[in-house]
Order: structure tokens, then sequence, then C-alpha cells
């Protein structure tokens, strides 16, 4: 998944993140976009955390962007729980398994220190669109390699992450009302999370195998889907174990329509 479909599936989540597992990737998500937006406007005026930095020690009068650690300090606050860790060189899992693991974990993000000038209460979506922006205004200036890749696996983190959360809700409670009302055993197609958590998605394909080549197959798999579609977005159900729900992809790239839409093609 290129990341301006993730970007658009992460414009549609309500709220905040609203995951524990997904959180460390968000952090970094949210600091690499920073250091691009840094690389893109090293002397200039900057959109994400413009208010931390710190100074050159052979240049006192010469900033210079905050290491992690301060990124946090600072959009964060005194992060209660996290010991501070060193991830420098480390790819975006390795990293976000690291500060997961010393208790980075359901931190809330202070937006006035994030994206200064944005009101307070703004739509979680609005407010990964306009990191995302930034991460495009960066790429047009120039920025890219190892930048913007590490862009790219945060925000991946965090789909996959949240993925795993709501099928998990859903896998549970979907199974047995699919064999009933559909006469189905539903299989799972499994991949780990970054951080190492099942990802059973329903496998679909093996579920409806005996109905391949034939007119049923399509009308089996609408059926499911649409169960799917109703579980993930039921307020009740709230998507399994989230607070967000969840919207059809076809919706969320209406909401996203004018954003950022071709950070990485």
């Amino acid at each position: 998944m290129h990341l301006r479909a993730l970007v658009v599936w992460l414009f549609a989540v309500n709220t905040t993140l609203a995951s524990l597992y997904a959180a460390p990737f968000e952090g970094l998500a949210f600091y690499k976009s920073y250091l691009a937006d840094w690389e893109a406007n090293p002397t200039g005026s900057k959109t994400i955390a413009p208010g931390c930095y710190t100074f050159f020690t052979s240049a006192p009068n010469t900033k210079k962007p905050c290491d992690f650690d301060q990124f946090v300090d600072h959009v964060y606050g005194k992060a209660v729980g996290y010991t501070k860790q060193d991830i420098s060189g480390l790819s975006i899992n390795d990293a976000a398994k690291k500060i997961f693991d010393n208790g980075f974990k359901g931190l809330k993000y202070d937006l006035t220190k994030l994206l200064p000038g944005t009101p307070s209460g703004t739509h979680y979506g609005e407010v990964i669109r306009d990191i995302a922006n930034a991460v495009q205004n960066a790429r047009q200036k120039g920025v890219g390699g190892q930048t913007i890749q590490d862009v790219y696996d945060a925000f991946h983190g965090i789909h996959i992450e949240r993925s795993a959360d709501q099928y998990k809700g859903l896998m549970r409670d979907l199974k047995k009302t699919w064999l009933n009302k559909h006469g189905l055993v539903l299989n799972t197609k499994g991949k780990n999370t970054p951080l190492g958590r099942d990802n059973n998605a329903p496998d679909y394909d093996k579920a409806l195998k005996p109905w391949k080549g034939t007119p049923m197959y399509a009308t089996k798999l609408a059926a499911l889907q649409t169960d799917e579609k109703t579980y993930l977005n039921n307020p009740s159900t709230k998507g399994g174990q989230h607070k967000g729900q969840i919207v059809p992809l076809v919706k969320a790239k209406k909401a996203f329509k004018g954003a950022a839409t071709c950070l990485l093609v």
C-alpha cells in the first residue's frame, strides 16, 4: 500500500489513534515527518513542531532539529511511563518495538506544539492530512531517500497495527455468525504485525473456494464484505477494539479530496 492510500485510510479515522500498539508508530511518523520538514526548510519557516530545536555545540547560534526524545518531550510532554531510548540507526519497526517495550503507549500529543495554530479538537484525520501536506511539500523541494521511506514505514506501521486490532474483534465476533448465516468456515490469512502480533484478516478466497467459478461466488463474497463493513462501522462493536469507526475507502477518498495525494507513488 502506498503512502497516499495509507494517509487516506488514516484520514477516515475518527478522533484519536485509540491503539496502544499503533502509538509508537504515530510518534515515529510525526518525528520523521518533522525531520523531512526540517530538511526542506533548514533556515525557513516550518510546519511541524517549529518550536522544537536545539543548537550546534560548535555554532551556538545555529539551530538544529531535535532528536527523538527531545521531540517527544516537546510534542507529548514529559511522557509518563516512557523511558527514553536511543533509536538512532534503527529501522522504523525496530525503533517502534524498542520504544513500545519501554513504555511508549497511549501518549497524547499536544496539538499546539505539533501544529501551532491548528484549532483545538481538530479531527485526527485533518492532523494527518496537514502532516502529509508538509511531507509532500518537502518532497517537492527535493527531500527523498531514506527520509521519506522512514515516513512511509511509520505510517504503514500505524495502518497494520490498527488493522490487527480491528480484525481481532471481527474474527472473534463474526466467525460463528458467518458459519450459521452463510454456511462458511471462515479461515484467516495471518501475518505478523511489526510488533509481532497476529494480523489475521479473513481469507475470503479459501472460504469461498467451493463456489469459485460459479455465479454464487460473487453473491457470497458481497454478503461477507457487507457484514464486515457493517461490523467495523457499528458504534456498538466499535470496530472490535477501537473507539473510531472505519469509514469505507470510497467515502474517505471523497473527504480527502484536495489534500495531499501523491506522497509516494
